[in-house]
């Protein structure tokens, strides 16, 4: 049996780690899905169906967050090789692997930064499927073990992740959670916070942070009908799969117009110079190619 080395009441003190949340995710629908997602995972009553992106680039936040979120399940987390998702890793989803034998009675499972390559859609399937049969082999054994995945799912990266094959099925389970918030030394721009460089060790080193955040997600548990499964509401800032693209180069669009096209004439700027502002601004998704495409048009 697994159990957390800590223990906790439900008077702890939420302060400080809910504040750190709340720098991360402004927006309070998208905080209050991640605590939902975080708090499903601590009593997996459905096998996951989603695959969760934590997208952003720079000092947003999400790698403290995903710091924060070991520390609070502590073994009942764990990280997958980057390749477990990869085509040429994954030719066939179903053969024994002993890549994913980590999942066993996890709770919580990363990958961190997956390979640049389109990565396995059946894989994602098949972790994310609503209950399918896991078959791994340890190494050095020839005895396979059995077993359904009950981890909720998580990708880390800094680019939006692209797949061998999207259907409506692939596309469905793909939710994409952007970290719009830089943190920076001296904040200029609307989406800047001061950085804390010691939040990392505030994190490992102060019980507070986890015990809080645990407090929160029972009391949270306890007000749900357990009994129905638990509900996750999409918050609206949340970004489909499909359309992120589109939405991204939409709002590239405006900021061309507010920032470059008003008030007096200005200098030709090259095309690396206006991206490179727009990215910590508002953020921006992928291919640089699409975006001097829409540039041309100014």
């Amino acid at each position: 049996t697994k159990k957390l080395s800590y223990d906790i009441t439900l008077e702890e003190d939420e302060t400080d780690v809910m504040g750190f949340l709340n720098s991360i995710f402004p927006d309070p629908q998208l905080l209050r899905m991640m605590l939902q997602i975080l708090a499903s995972a601590l009593i997996p009553l459905e096998p996951p169906r989603l695959l969760l992106s934590l997208y952003g680039s720079g000092a947003n936040g999400k790698s403290v967050f995903v710091r924060l979120i070991m520390c609070l399940f502590e073994h009942l987390a764990v990280e997958l090789s980057g390749d477990v998702f990869k085509v040429s890793h994954t030719r066939d989803s179903n053969s024994a692997s002993p890549s994913l034998l980590p999942l066993l009675n996890s709770r919580i499972a990363f990958c961190l930064e997956p390979s640049k390559q389109k990565l396995c859609s059946s894989m994602v399937k098949k972790l994310c499927g609503g209950g399918d049969t896991i078959v791994c082999r340890p190494l050095y054994s020839n005895t396979p073990i059995y077993f359904k995945n009950i981890a909720t799912m998580m990708v880390a990266c800094n680019d939006i992740i692209t797949f061998d094959e999207v259907d409506e099925a692939m596309a469905s389970r793909m939710i994409i959670i952007p970290f719009m918030r830089i943190f920076v030394s001296h904040p200029k721009h609307k989406n800047e916070r001061l950085i804390d460089y010691s939040i990392s060790n505030k994190i490992y080193d102060n019980e507070n942070y986890k015990k809080g955040l645990m407090s929160h997600l029972i009391k949270m548990l306890m007000t749900l009908p357990l009994s129905t499964g638990i509900r996750i509401d999409i918050a609206p800032n949340t970004l489909n799969f499909q359309n992120t693209q589109q939405e991204s180069l939409a709002r590239f669009e405006l900021w061309l117009r507010d920032h470059i096209c008003s008030g007096t004439k200005q200098n030709v700027l090259k095309f690396k110079t206006i991206y490179d502002a727009y990215f910590p601004y508002l953020g921006a998704f992928g291919d640089k190619a699409k975006y001097r495409e829409y540039l041309a048009r100014f």
